[in-house]
C-alpha cells in the first residue's frame, strides 16, 4: 500500500514539474523573447513583428523590441497594442514626420546607453501640436538609462499621459516640453521615479487633466509656466527645481489677473511671465521639497492650495501661494514675492490659515497674508518681513484670530485688526520714523527673559508681534541695538508699546486707518540721536 502511494507521489511531481515547464515556455519564454531593431541610414534591420519600407519603421505585433543604432532621417510607428520599447543607445532624428508615434499607450525603457529623439520639422510642416514623441495613449518611461527628447519647433512629447518611474528624460522644445491632452477621458502626468528634466518655449508641462508627484527628481526651466495642470494636482514626494517666465520683475497685476481670467478663461501673461505650479483644481502637498523661481505666482490653484508637509522654497516670484483657501501646516515654507506672499481669495471670500508645526518666513513687496475672509494663526512659526510702503503683514477682508500661533511681523503699513477676546495676547509698536533693515529687535519680560529676538530685513516702522507665551498682565519692554525704545503692559486684546520713540495709538487699529494713507506717509526722522538705529 505504501508502495503505491509513493508512486503516485512521484507520478504528481513529474506532472507538476511539466506544467511549471510548460508555463515557463509560454508565459515567461515570451517575456523574455526580444525582437532587436538596427538603425541605420543604409537600412534598418529587423525581426518579426516589424515592418520597414526605406526609414519608416512600423511595429505590427505585441512584445518588446530593442533599439540600437543610428538613423538620421526616419521614423517609428507602434501600431499594435503591449508594446515596450527597449531604447539601448539608439539615435533617431527626422525632419519630415513624428520621429515616434504610437497609436495607443507604449513603453520606452531606457537602456543604460540611453539615445536620443530629435524632431527636426519646421513649423510650417507639422501641426500646431506636433512633437518629437506623439502618442495616443499613456507614454510610461523606466529603466536606468537617459533618453534626451528635441521638439525643435514643436512639443518634446504629446501623448495621453507620461507616467516616469525610472530612468532620466530630458526634454528640450520650443513648444512645451510635455503636452498632455486626451480625446477620451482626462490627461494625467505621474512622476513615481526617476527624472523629469524639460526646457522649453512654452510651458514645462501641460496636463489636460490631473497630476501626481511621489517620487523621483523634477527640474523645469520655460517661459511660461513650469507645471500647469487642468485638474487637481498631488505632491507626496520627489524633489522639484523650476524656474519659469524670466523672474519677478516681469509680471503682471492680481487684479489684471482676474480681469484676463474672467474674460478669457485664461490669464494670456502667463505665456510671457509664467509661474511654477498651476492647477485649476485642488493643490495639496503632503511631502517632497519644491524650489521655485518665476515671474508669475509660485503655487496657484483655482482651488484650495493645502501644504501639509515638505519643504518649500520660493526665492523670485509674484505672489507665492496663492489659492481660494491657502493653509500651511507641518512643513516649512520660505518666501520671496514681489506681491503678496499668500493670497487667499475666492467668490466667498477665502481664508488664509498657519496651523500646527508650519515654519512659514515671507519677505514681501506687497502684503505678507492676504486674505479674502479671515487670516488663522492657529499653529507654527510665522515670520513676515514687509518691505513695500503699502504692504501689511496680515490682510484681512474679515479678522485676524491668533490661537497658538507665534508671529513676528514688520512693515511700513498697519495690519489688520485683531478679533475680539483673542487666545493670546498681541504686541505692536508704531516707531515715528524708519528702522533699517539689519537692526537687532529684542523683546524681554519684567523677569529679563526673551520672549523675541529677530534682525529685520527690510527698512520698518510698524512691528507686529504675538505668541501663545505672551502673558496677560505681563509687563514687556522692546530693545533696538540694545536701547530701550518702548515699554507695554498687556491688557487685552492689543497692546502698544509706549516710549520716547514710538507714537501712541488707540488699542484697536481699524482697517480705515490703514487705508486713508495707504501707508505711504512721510514719516518723520528719528530725533534725540536715534537716527544712529
Amino acid at each position: 500500500m505504501s508502495k503505491t502511494i509513493q508512486g503516485v507521489c512521484m507520478d504528481m511531481r513529474k506532472y507538476i514539474a511539466a506544467l511549471c515547464a510548460l508555463c515557463l515556455l509560454l508565459f515567461g519564454g515570451a517575456a523574455l523573447s526580444e525582437t532587436e531593431i538596427i538603425l541605420s541610414d543604409a537600412g534598418v534591420q529587423a525581426g518579426a513583428g516589424v515592418e520597414v519600407d526605406g526609414g519608416a519603421v512600423a511595429i505590427t505585433q505585441s512584445g518588446s523590441y530593442r533599439l540600437t543604432g543610428t538613423m538620421s532621417e526616419g521614423s517609428i510607428f507602434v501600431d499594435a497594442d503591449d508594446v515596450e520599447l527597449v531604447w539601448d543607445g539608439a539615435q533617431l532624428s527626422c525632419s519630415t514626420a513624428a520621429p515616434l508615434t504610437a497609436r495607443g499607450d507604449v513603453v520606452l525603457t531606457l537602456a543604460e546607453n540611453g539615445g536620443s529623439i530629435s524632431d527636426l520639422r519646421r513649423a510650417r510642416d507639422m501641426d500646431a501640436d506636433g512633437a518629437a514623441i506623439d502618442a495616443g495613449g499613456e507614454v510610461t518611461v523606466r529603466g536606468e538609462g537617459a533618453l534626451t527628447v528635441v521638439g525643435q519647433t514643436g512639443h518634446g512629447l504629446r501623448a495621453a499621459g507620461l507616467r516616469v518611474e525610472g530612468g532620466a528624460l530630458s526634454v528640450l522644445a520650443e513648444g512645451d516640453g510635455a503636452h498632455l491632452t486626451a480625446e477620451d477621458g482626462a490627461a494625467s502626468f505621474a512622476l513615481a521615479g526617476g527624472q523629469f528634466t524639460a526646457e522649453a518655449g512654452g510651458r514645462g508641462l501641460y496636463v489636460d487633466g490631473g497630476a501626481r508627484i511621489e517620487a523621483g527628481d523634477l527640474r523645469v526651466e520655460s517661459d511660461a509656466d513650469s507645471l500647469y495642470v487642468e485638474e487637481a494636482l498631488t505632491i507626496s514626494g520627489g524633489a522639484a527645481q523650476l524656474s519659469a517666465g524670466g523672474g519677478a520683475s516681469s509680471s503682471t497685476s492680481p487684479t489684471a489677473s482676474y480681469f484676463y481670467e474672467d474674460l478669457f478663461g485664461y490669464d494670456p501673461f502667463d505665456f510671457f511671465f509664467g509661474g511654477s505650479y498651476r492647477a485649476d483644481g485642488t493643490l495639496t502637498m503632503t511631502g517632497g521639497a519644491l524650489s521655485i523661481t518665476c515671474g508669475g505666482d509660485g503655487l496657484r490653484a483655482g482651488g484650495d492650495v493645502a501644504v501639509s508637509g515638505g519643504v518649500i522654497w520660493v526665492d523670485e516670484c509674484e505672489t507665492g501661494l496663492s489659492g481660494a483657501n491657502v493653509s500651511v501646516e507641518n512643513a516649512e515654507v520660505s518666501i520671496v514675492s514681489a506681491d503678496a506672499g499668500i493670497s487667499a481669495l475666492s467668490e466667498r471670500g477665502g481664508d488664509a490659515s498657519v496651523l500646527e508645526g508650519a515654519k512659514l518666513t515671507i519677505a514681501a513687496g506687497g502684503d505678507g497674508i492676504a486674505a479674502g475672509a479671515d487670516v488663522y494663526l492657529a499653529g507654527g512659526e510665522t515670520s513676515i518681513c514687509c518691505a513695500g510702503g503699502s504692504g501689511a503683514p496680515l490682510n484681512a477682508g474679515g479678522e485676524v484670530f491668533a490661537d497658538g500661533g507665534t508671529l513676528v511681523a514688520t512693515g511700513r503699513s498697519d495690519a489688520s485688526a485683531i478679533a475680539e477676546d483673542p487666545a493670546q495676547a498681541v504686541l505692536r509698536a508704531r516707531f515715528n520714523g524708519t528702522l533699517r533693515a539689519g537692526v537687532r529687535v529684542v523683546v524681554e519680560d519684567e523677569d529679563g527673559q526673551t520672549a523675541f529676538s529677530f534682525e529685520p530685513e527690510a527698512d520698518f516702522s510698524r512691528l507686529l508681534l504675538t505668541s501663545p507665551a505672551l502673558k496677560q498682565g505681563g509687563t514687556y519692554t522692546l530693545y533696538v541695538e540694545g536701547e530701550a525704545l518702548g515699554m507695554a503692559a498687556v491688557d487685552g486684546a492689543e497692546t502698544y508699546f509706549r516710549g520716547d520713540f514710538t507714537e501712541e495709538r488707540d488699542e484697536r487699529e481699524t482697517r480705515d486707518d490703514r487705508s486713508e494713507d495707504d501707508g505711504r506717509e512721510a514719516e518723520p526722522s528719528m530725533e534725540n540721536g536715534a537716527e544712529r538705529i
